[in-house]
């Protein structure tokens, strides 16, 4: 409170008072200056996005390059691995409907589409794309743990409009979650006798984590 009157006497010598005859030019000339302000800022605007929201630098090099590679690793890693649950289903699912022990469901094991499973599954085509998928799983997974730390904003941000990451926290959490639970039901669907499981509650467990897998790879897909 001592150095009030200093305090006042140095902020109007910076801020001088407008007398009411300058305040309207005064006025005008903060509006000008605002609209120089707002026209440089479209000006900007309207030039990154002729140039795809980026300088051709930003765009190429070393980092759009690993960008897009954690990108295919992303992808590989989830096709391969709902590839492999299908497969998975169309197997079990021979198995399953090939057993004449199941009794009241004759009727479903001569319907068209238990038989067209049994005829897909019979083939050798199958059994060859069955066998190399199931060679690939663990490099699906590793994949996937390599490029764990990709996610769909990397895009936006280093090779697109800019723009700042939020949420980061919550989605590496469920990538964690989503890589654990995908290790998880291929080893124990790999080996699936020493669990003691049927055909069946493999056929389910297969169909579940297909669902599982293309849901969350759409979710995050819409994130692009």
């Amino acid at each position: 409170m001592k150095a009030y009157d200093k305090y006042k006497e140095d902020l109007e010598k910076r801020y001088p008072q407008v007398c009411a005859t300058c305040a309207p030019r005064v006025r005008q000339q903060i509006k000008n200056s605002a609209y120089v302000a707002k026209t440089d800022h479209l000006r900007r605007m309207v030039e990154k996005t002729r140039t795809g929201g980026g300088d051709s630098r930003r765009r190429g090099g070393w980092r759009a390059a690993v960008i897009r590679l954690g990108a295919v690793g992303w992808a590989f890693a989830n096709c391969t691995q709902i590839l492999w649950h299908a497969l998975e289903i169309l197997e079990q699912g021979e198995r399953t409907f090939g057993l004449v022990e199941l009794g009241n469901s004759a009727s479903f094991l001569r319907s068209p589409l238990a038989l067209k499973i049994r005829g897909i599954a019979s083939t050798n085509d199958f059994e060859g794309l069955h066998a190399s998928t199931s060679r690939m799983m663990p490099w699906a997974l590793l994949a996937g743990v390599l490029a764990s730390w990709w996610n769909p904003w990397m895009h936006k941000k280093y090779l697109g409009s800019g723009g700042t990451m939020v949420g980061l926290g919550n989605y590496y959490r469920s990538q964690l979650i989503s890589l654990t639970v995908r290790a998880g039901a291929w080893w124990i669907l790999t080996y699936p006798f020493t669990n003691g499981f049927s055909y069946e509650e493999l056929l389910r467990a297969n169909a579940f984590m297909m669902v599982f897998m293309t849901l969350v790879s759409f979710l995050e897909t819409l994130l692009m």
